[in-house]
């Protein structure tokens, strides 16, 4: 009985911390995609490290207004950025429980300078 309450308590704590990391990491790749002119896969690759702990899932990088580029040089600008992580899951120790899924993690930051490339934070 100490052993699955134990178990339990501590898939809940990874749970929690996978939360925030997943957090983290949509803010970090806000920050990324509002200040850098990279690819969707060059931004998911500044969040990769802030997903150690879940897996599966899917990332959404989304310039506003809909169709935006991040490097418009005409029309109408970019006004911000909205990135998602969706899906993820972290795995469990405890046998017993079903896998723990996160919430969506969304951040949305308004648009900086986005075609900003002499930035030790893009490359």
């Amino acid at each position: 009985m100490f052993v699955s309450a134990l178990l339990g308590i501590i898939d809940f704590s990874r749970w929690l911390f996978a939360i925030n990391s997943a957090n983290e990491a949509a803010r970090e790749g806000a920050r990324v995609a509002v200040v850098c002119d990279l690819s969707d896969s060059a931004i998911q690759q500044h969040m990769a490290p802030w997903l150690v702990t879940a897996t599966g899932g899917s990332i959404s990088v989304n310039y506003l207004p809909t169709g935006c580029v991040a490097n418009a040089s005409g029309g109408t600008p970019c006004t911000g950025v909205t990135v998602s992580l969706s899906g993820y899951t972290v795995p469990r120790v405890a046998w017993f429980l079903p896998t723990l899924t996160l919430p969506t993690a969304t951040t949305f930051l308004p648009r900086e300078s986005m075609d900003s490339t002499n930035n030790d934070r893009c490359v």
